[in-house]
């Protein structure tokens, strides 16, 4: 195994951990101010409030000193990490591959000294897993991390072949990707991504700004009804809300990616019916076209509560099924059994994986300019 390579190493600010971490400090200060105004208005000249004043400072800049130097923040080629504690040492770290997001915040003392905090997120967290607290050239060192945490995704995400399904409402395309799950691949639904994006509070004030409260349910959280009847009935806020949400799915898809392929599984499989659309077909080294007799898809559709018309409304607003077929590399008929289903997904997954291995894929060739 290669040996872990340092990419940048710092520390906090000495004057931000004086001004925020010092408890001596405030109080000295005062009784420094009090000294020189009650010596400049009634001449009295206070030695101990000076003394004492002054000797809370020395103590806030030991103070700081040691917190500055007990935090060292490191950044490799494999992952991000805070060491920080002078009784007690605190060491914690996160695989580059694992960031899922990473944020700089400002605070008022930071403002003033120009300096800031990044905060790294993973998936699942509901607060950073670890941050850097008060670094100068935050911005700066922003870039820095995020590179490393793309490339470090990217690098790992191309190991494995990711599948990409799309077809007609009521085709089955949730079959082909369960019998995938079954034969050792990651499925990543891209409808569940979508509501779970939608379950944001950000994205939930976002909505309620552009449609009025009304979006939201009884319990405060965005009703999905409302919002198809909004998008499916009027183009421009269907683009609309699509530029809010692809962007946010697209991030989280791309961090899943890159964890099935650490962890050795067999395939990424991608069930969007937006796949095209949103350009998710650029993330794809073989895309499958899933079809069925419309009738099929009419009972199909019906057991979910939809009458024909439905499913008609909501083909009309997708790509016309005959250009995303033409788009595809592979046609899965499902029409027959699911001993069929599953021996058709199993060749699929073969003809994907024979594509990464010969350089071939749709990604490969994305890559190469083709």
């Amino acid at each position: 195994m290669s040996l872990e390579r340092e990419v940048i190493s710092t520390r906090p600010s000495r004057l931000a951990t004086l001004l925020v971490f010092s408890p001596f400090l405030a109080p000295a200060l005062f009784l420094i101010a009090a000294w020189a105004v009650m010596r400049y208005v009634i001449g009295n000249d206070f030695p101990p409030a000076l003394f004492i004043g002054a000797a809370m400072t020395a103590v806030s800049v030991l103070c700081g000193e040691l917190v500055r130097l007990s935090r060292t923040y490191t950044l490799t080629d494999r992952r991000i990490r805070v060491r920080s504690g002078v009784v007690s040492r605190v060491d914690a770290a996160v695989p580059l591959q694992n960031i899922q997001n990473i944020t700089m915040t400002r605070g008022f003392a930071e403002r003033i000294i120009g300096c800031g905090s990044l905060h790294v997120y993973t998936a699942g967290s509901d607060g950073p897993a670890l941050s850097w607290l008060m670094i100068r050239d935050a911005e700066t060192v922003l870039d820095i991390v995020r590179h490393a945490s793309e490339g470090s995704q990217k690098r790992v995400s191309e190991t494995i072949p990711v599948i990409g399904l799309v077809g007609g409402v009521g085709a089955g395309k949730s079959a082909v990707a369960s019998k995938m799950g079954e034969l050792g691949c990651l499925v990543i639904d891209a409808d569940a991504a979508a509501r779970q994006v939608l379950e944001r509070s950000d994205v939930a004030a976002r909505l309620v700004e552009w449609w009025g409260a009304d979006v939201l349910g009884a319990d405060g959280k965005v009703d999905r009804a409302k919002v198809s009847g909004i998008v499916f009935s009027d183009p421009e806020q269907r683009r609309r809300l699509e530029s809010l949400v692809h962007p946010l799915v697209r991030a989280d898809r791309e961090r899943e990616i890159a964890r099935a392929a650490a962890e050795g599984m067999r395939a990424v499989v991608i069930d969007a019916p937006l796949l095209f659309e949103a350009g998710t077909d650029r993330m794809c080294d073989s895309i499958v076209f899933v079809d069925s007799p419309r009738e099929q898809r009419v009972a199909r559709v019906r057991a979910r509560g939809w009458d024909e018309a439905e499913l008609a409304r909501r083909e009309a607003a997708q790509m016309p099924l005959s250009e995303k077929q033409a788009r595809c590399d592979q046609v899965i008929m499902n029409d027959g059994s699911l001993a069929e289903l599953g021996r058709d997904a199993e060749r699929a997954l073969e003809r994907a994986s024979e594509l990464v291995a010969r350089g071939a894929s749709r990604r490969s060739r994305e890559s190469s300019g083709h």
